[in-house]
């Protein structure tokens, strides 16, 4: 009879065990996305079939899943405009296009580990964004680079910065938008930057490239707005002995009166 007991009681402990606190290493965290709030309110989710699997719970700081989560999928959490921090469990591998667009509240990510996909534009528009960690994020926090490419950045607080040493490539409207940015450094080894990547940014004064040979340039990369204007009183600094080259070069060519040398 005490042995049943004690049987018994092992049982309902680790019942409870099972649904404890997010630290307790017998949680599923796969099933859980742990999110913060502006207003302290549950977000307003834009459309609940972006999940591969069905929600079974969703709180005030939680969203809890039936099965292990895999796919956070195209546009999952845009304009969700009071989402302020989120974490995705390490279950997840697909981060869809557009899936945090315009998120504008949006301070701090923490990226799944096991991301083997991250689509377009998924941080578009998330002006606020100070912090990127997990898969993907810099040793700064604020950019994530795949494959060599410069996919998305985190704006807020900064007037300078430094593409870091690991993108080779500057991604599709990356610093789209970030008009407080007045100073950007793009080191030696980036050989293509791509369209908008800097477009609409109207505080920007000085882009500073050194590359030798011009890195390919997409379209209106550094325009500040639809008729090709850059923004007032930029320049554009690249080594002394390419001037010609960059003033010449495809797409370069268009920014030529504001290309000076280092």
């Amino acid at each position: 009879m005490k042995r049943a007991f004690l049987l018994l009681l092992s049982a309902v402990s680790l019942m409870f065990a099972s649904c404890g606190h997010e630290d307790d290493p017998t949680v599923i965290k796969g099933m859980i996305i742990h999110y913060t709030t502006t207003d302290g309110n549950p977000i307003v989710l834009p459309d609940e079939s972006a999940f591969n699997v069905e929600i079974m719970e969703h709180t005030y700081s939680t969203i809890h899943f039936k099965d292990n989560l895999t796919e956070a999928g195209d546009w999952a959490f845009s304009e969700c405009a009071t989402l302020l921090t989120v974490k995705i469990p390490n279950s997840v591998t697909k981060i869809g296009d557009g899936a945090f667009s315009q998120c504008e509240a949006l301070e701090e990510v923490v990226l799944s580990n096991r991301l083997t996909h991250l689509g377009e534009s998924a941080f578009f528009g998330c002006f606020n964004l100070s912090s990127f960690s997990g898969k993907y994020a810099t040793k700064d926090g604020r950019c994530l680079v795949v494959d060599g490419e410069l996919r998305h950045f985190a704006p807020k607080g900064l007037t300078e910065y430094t593409i870091p040493s690991e993108a080779t490539v500057i991604g599709y409207d990356v610093f789209y938008s970030c008009t407080r940015l007045k100073s950007v450094n793009i080191h030696s080894k980036v050989t293509e930057i791509k369209d908008y990547a800097f477009y609409y940014c109207e505080g920007l004064k000085s882009v500073y490239c050194y590359a030798t040979t011009p890195p390919t340039l997409g379209t209106s990369v550094f325009d500040n707005n639809d008729d090709g204007d850059v923004p007032i009183g930029c320049k554009i600094y690249v080594p002394s002995d390419s001037v010609d080259k960059y003033k010449i070069a495809t797409n370069w060519k268009r920014y030529a009166k504001y290309i000076n040398g280092i």
